[in-house]
């Protein structure tokens, strides 16, 4: 049983999946050890870079856009993607 547990983020996560993580956490501490307690039970590290997450956010989008529009053209037509890609919505 985990007592003490700490977050931080991954870079090709986005700001919100990882605040949306803490959050949970940060729930089920403060019922298992109370308000009070929470800061000697959870450490949530802030080491999320705003300029990464805006590049994220525009991989995001426009990966969604060919997506929208690989699904309009043609079936021999399909979206190529290169490199590492996370799929937040």
């Amino acid at each position: 049983m985990l007592s003490r547990v700490g977050l931080a983020n991954q870079t090709t996560m986005l700001k919100g999946e990882t605040q949306a993580i803490g959050k949970l956490l940060e729930k089920t501490m403060m019922e298992k050890y109370g308000p009070a307690a929470l800061n000697d039970h959870l450490l949530v590290m802030d080491t999320i870079c705003d300029a990464t997450q805006a590049r994220l956010r525009l991989r995001r989008d426009a990966t969604l856009r060919r997506a929208a529009c690989a699904a309009a053209a043609p079936a021999r037509s399909a979206p190529l993607f290169v490199g590492t890609f996370s799929w937040v919505f």
